[in-house]
């Protein structure tokens, strides 16, 4: 293959590349936006549950119910991240990763060669007449 089919598929891998990273940025955009309206959601609520709760007993006693129960929540959430934070974090298959690499990259090498044949044969043979110019004499 000659330089330049290398480059084409360098710079189709760089463009997937640009492609997915633009896709996550969109989505961890979405997804902020939707965090950022449950949380509007959640102050809403517990406006309504304060106001709810403050015709039922003194409005001081509503307040202090609800930060009682905001603060089992956080107690809650802590304990659970520090298990998560403890437990051993999984390890990263790898050989699996490598061998899909490899995979890829023969089947881009394959699509090329099919794509420009000629080309292909040329370099092959050019590449063939260098080693073998290349090889040592006196060896067999």
């Amino acid at each position: 293959m000659n330089v330049m089919m290398w480059l084409g598929l360098l710079g189709g891998t760089v463009e997937r590349a640009k492609a997915g990273l633009q896709r996550r940025i969109v989505g961890t955009m979405v997804i902020v936006g939707g965090a950022i309206v449950l949380v509007c959601a959640a102050g809403f609520a517990l406006a309504a549950a304060h106001m709810w709760l403050s015709t039922r007993m003194p409005n001081y006693l509503a307040a202090l119910t609800i930060a009682g129960g905001l603060a089992l929540v956080g107690l809650i959430v802590v304990a659970v991240g520090r298990q998560r934070a403890r437990s051993p974090a999984r390890s990263p298959d790898v050989a699996a990763r490598v061998e899909r690499v490899a995979d890829r990259a023969r089947q881009e090498t394959l699509s090329a060669v099919n794509e420009n044949v000629l080309s292909a044969v040329v370099t092959a043979l050019v590449l063939g007449v260098v080693a073998g110019l290349l090889r040592p004499r006196g060896r067999k």
